[in-house]
């Protein structure tokens, strides 16, 4: 299955110009907790909550005149929109990321997929798996209590 099937974040972007009261705003607006950064609609980086904690308001700026340029992660990882679910797993394990943007072929944001969307996934798909081997179980006894 396709990472942008399970993605279920809404792609919230904002322009790297944009001050970190902007993002702010956007993120409380949306709901969201990351926004991708771009610069004429192609993924240039990723801007967290805790972006703006650590690098803005711990450090005591101003979140009217820091740039989200100053403190986004720039090239941050992403994924295609076609990978798969064991690509995700790897790409999560490898940077130590909770969401990655999902992009088409031209780059452009298309979905944000979560950790949680993730284990939302695997989780029903193990739940499949055991009401499949359960109802093979019972196949199984069934057949064996019936004489021959």
């Amino acid at each position: 299955m396709p990472v942008s099937e399970i993605a279920k974040a809404p792609v919230v972007d904002i322009p790297a110009y944009a001050t970190a009261e902007d993002a702010a705003r956007l993120m409380a607006h949306h709901h969201v907790g990351a926004l991708v950064v771009t610069r004429e609609g192609e993924l240039i980086g990723m801007l967290t909550d805790r972006d703006i904690t650590v690098s803005v308001i711990a450090e005591g700026r101003a979140l009217s005149t820091t740039a989200v340029v100053e403190i986004m992660s720039p090239e941050p990882a992403f994924l295609r929109d076609h990978s798969g679910i064991m690509d995700t797993l790897e790409t999560m394990r490898r940077t130590k990321a909770r969401r990655l943007p999902v992009v088409d072929e031209h780059l452009r944001p298309v979905g944000i997929v979560s950790a949680d969307d993730l284990l939302l996934y695997l989780v029903q798909e193990v739940a499949y798996l055991g009401r499949a081997v359960s109802r093979g179980w019972e196949v199984e006894r069934a057949t064996k209590d019936t004489p021959v």
